[in-house]
């Protein structure tokens, strides 16, 4: 009898220890993608994640990178105590995306695509290919002769809901997120442009 009391006690903690699924909570980790971009939303956070391939050894490719970086339109390396010879990091700051190569329009002035996008930017390199990681992005209100300054929108918080475990996009959302990763894809892309000698 005893025994029976003492698992009867105990039974509804093993109840609430378990995994309710109509919550809609996934584990840690990749809780959410958007389909035809490279923005993943990890640990409640929304990040640009992309690894490019390459035909250059890793010494090779760490240099053409280094080249090749000045040209990525308000981007900087951070201090030298952040950087070693295949692990760059820096910052975007102001970083506009571009709609009209992509065959987009730009918005009203107000609205947050056309704000620049400040964010942190980590390249790890490899032999024959490199991942770009850009974390944080954030649109800063930096709209010009505008009576009211507004306020920062991490991305963050625009285009997520259910406790950040899930994308929540209209069209025009979508259509946002899909050119912030063209942009960015496109301006990381060291085999898309001439800016640079292929011979360096």
């Amino acid at each position: 009898m005893r025994s029976l009391l003492f698992i009867l006690l105990f039974f509804p903690l093993f109840l609430f220890a378990q995994d309710d699924p109509q919550t809609g909570r996934l584990p840690a980790g990749i809780q959410d993608t958007i389909t035809g971009t490279a923005l993943i939303l990890k640990d409640y956070t929304i990040i640009f994640e992309k690894i490019y391939s390459s035909d250059l050894k890793k010494e090779e490719l760490a240099a053409k990178i280094r080249m090749y970086l000045p040209t990525v339109k308000n981007f900087h390396l951070t201090g030298s105590e952040n950087q070693s010879a295949y692990q760059l990091s820096g910052r975007l700051n102001h970083f506009v995306v571009n709609c009209n190569y992509l065959n987009g329009k730009y918005y009203d002035p107000a609205k947050l695509i056309n704000r620049g996008i400040d964010a942190n930017v980590l390249i790890s390199i490899k032999d024959k290919k490199y991942r770009v990681i850009i974390s944080e992005m954030t649109f800063r209100d930096y709209i010009p002769d505008y009576k009211y300054p507004g306020v920062d929108s991490p991305l963050n918080e625009y285009l997520t809901f259910k406790y950040k475990t899930r994308f929540e996009l209209s069209k025009e959302e979508k259509r946002i997120a899909k050119y912030i990763s063209d942009d960015l894809l496109y301006s990381f892309d060291i085999n898309n442009h001439n800016k640079i000698a292929v011979d360096f």
